[in-house]
């Protein structure tokens, strides 16, 4: 049985491989199912489990006398009958752990990739590496704005899910305590683009000439920062890349406060730059 067992576990992990790696997106083969080191692996614990399935039986009957075996004298007595019981119970919770485990990965995995992801992610194409446009941004922003079925479009340093965000430091005027959290350099089409919610203020926008010392911060800095009204709230930076080139800090105001979306995690702080 526990041959029969490892042969069919390989049969349909080699069937739900393609559909594993897509919900992971793993690149698993077969080639590492029906590898020596694997497949030793899997003859070895088949065996390790035959053994320990059949060891306490064929102790436990060698004690009895054959003609009591025959007679069904083990089933009997109450070690045999607390074996079974025990066996039973043992079997029952595991089953159950197993199906509230199954339970609870399923609602985890329909929480990231649903609608609760916080963000529009179908029906979006990204095309990487357009800051090499440099002067021919513009022009690319014309030309998709001329493509038929293009409704919105929008440039950002990085994806919901990359790693690349980088570090960012901002503090409230006047104070030593600073907070760090994730940066991303935006354009004002960004929430449109990704139907992100503004649970307060508004977006940037070209309206706006003073957004260009903007920051949009989302629920979690908000939390972090302890802003009880957030909006105009004015913060400095101690990172030199948001300062001036001589050294003056500049002074960022906050215009608006996203919901929180997974671009990585709920629990991290994420501040939107204008690009």
């Amino acid at each position: 049985m526990c041959g029969v067992a490892v042969v069919l576990s390989l049969l349909v992990a080699s069937l739900v491989l393609p559909a594993f790696n897509q919900l992971t997106g793993k690149t698993l083969g077969l080639d590492e199912l029906l590898s020596l080191p694997f497949l030793l692996f899997s003859l070895l614990t088949a065996v390790l489990v035959s053994l320990l399935a059949g060891s306490y039986p064929a102790v436990v009957l060698t004690g009895f006398q054959p003609v009591k075996v025959l007679k069904g004298a083990f089933k009997n007595t109450g070690s045999g009958k607390g074996l079974r019981q025990s066996l039973i119970v043992f079997q029952f919770v595991i089953s159950v752990t197993l199906i509230i485990c199954t339970i609870i990965v399923n609602q985890q995995m329909g929480y990231m990739l649903g609608d609760k992801l916080g963000f529009k992610k179908d029906h979006i194409i990204v095309v990487e590496r357009t800051d090499l446009l440099n002067r021919q941004t513009a022009a690319f922003k014309n030309e998709l704005a001329r493509m038929a079925g293009v409704e919105n479009f929008s440039g950002s340093s990085s994806l919901p899910g990359q790693q690349n965000f980088f570090g960012i430091s901002v503090q409230k005027a006047g104070t030593k305590d600073f907070l760090t959290g994730r940066g991303v350099v935006v354009d004002e089409q960004y929430a449109a683009a990704l139907d992100l919610r503004m649970t307060e203020g508004r977006f940037f926008s070209s309206r706006y000439p003073t957004d260009s010392l903007g920051i949009i911060l989302n629920e979690k800095a908000v939390r972090e920062l302890e802003l009880t009204n957030p909006i105009g709230t004015r913060l400095t930076s101690p990172d030199p890349f948001l300062n001036g080139p001589n050294g003056d800090p500049y002074f960022f105001t906050v215009v608006g406060v996203v919901k929180d979306f997974h671009f990585q995690s709920l629990h991290q702080v994420m501040l939107l730059i204008p690009s």
